[in-house]
């Protein structure tokens, strides 16, 4: 092999196999502030746990901290891997008493760019270029297909007509996730119901929850989970799931979705993409929670 086409080689499987870490940049709740939490470590395409949930010691976290939560660390910004800004380290070690990394951070925007509690960004360790993904605003039509969809997939999950009338969209984002020239959306929705528990003898509050990826007017991918409010006879409690971000982290030209998911006193990360064309559950982990 020529030694032009060697070095090209060697370059590209370094640039490959070089490790990367994908962050969430949001602000608190009383908009006090941005602080950016690690979710998923990439390597080679492949995605890890940050921490090996194993391991119960400090020690990851502070060799985590220490290298990526460095004071002064600077990372781009990213929302549909359009460039947004800048986030800079300010807090390396704001990690609390349940096991969590969490650093303090501030952001630099450009333009008209926000990034408010519920409305994050995310951000990478490494420096690789990605080509953004076109978004558009959500017509009446997507939303009133959306929410057929929907019942139909809570129908088939036995929902009642009660259930049914409380359902709600929480939140719909309108993407080109393959670069097709086609716009595929995501919606969460939920709804909730009254049961009675022979168990307790008390009524619940049930909350049934749902995510769906459309495409071409079909249900691509979908995620149903229901639980009560404040917990049922075996300690299930509801939980929910929203759009942290849409990138490409394989930089395969098609989107990955990032969801997070809220229990009680818990979150993790979920990561959905398609292969083999399919769109498909890649990877579930980081959070943290008491």
């Amino acid at each position: 092999m020529p030694h032009a086409l060697t070095l090209l080689v060697s370059l590209l499987v370094a640039f490959m196999s070089e490790e990367s870490v994908l962050f969430i940049v949001d602000a608190h709740h009383d908009e006090s502030g941005w602080y950016a939490e690690p979710i998923v470590a990439i390597n080679g395409g492949k995605l890890r746990d940050i921490v090996n949930p194993s391991d119960t010691s400090f020690a990851p976290y502070k060799k985590f901290t220490a290298e990526y939560f460095r004071t002064g660390r600077q990372y781009q910004i990213f929302r549909n891997d359009m460039r947004l800004g800048v986030m800079t380290v300010t807090e390396p070690d704001s990690f609390f008493a349940c096991m969590q990394l969490v650093a303090g951070v501030t952001v630099k925007l450009a333009g008209q760019h926000k990034i408010t509690s519920g409305e994050p960004a995310l951000a990478y360790a490494d420096a690789k270029l990605r080509k953004d993904f076109a978004t558009a605003s959500t017509t009446p039509q997507d939303t009133a297909q959306a929410l057929q969809l929907a019942q139909k997939e809570f129908t088939a999950k036995k929902l009642s007509k009660a259930g049914l009338k409380k359902l709600q969209l929480n939140r719909i984002r309108t993407v080109d996730l393959d670069g097709d020239g086609n716009f595929e959306q995501i919606a969460t929705f939920e709804t909730s119901r009254s049961v009675y528990s022979k168990q307790i003898k008390m009524d619940m509050m049930m909350i049934y929850f749902l995510t769906l990826v459309i495409d071409d007017g079909k249900v691509a991918y979908s995620f149903y989970i229901s639980g009560a409010e404040e917990g049922d006879e075996q300690g299930n409690f509801a939980s929910r799931q929203d759009i942290a971000g849409i990138t490409d982290i394989d930089m395969d030209g098609v989107a990955e979705i990032v969801f997070r998911n809220f229990y009680y006193e818990a979150w993790d990360y979920t990561i959905v993409g398609r292969k083999a064309g399919k769109w498909k559950q890649q990877w579930q982990g980081g959070g943290g929670g008491c």
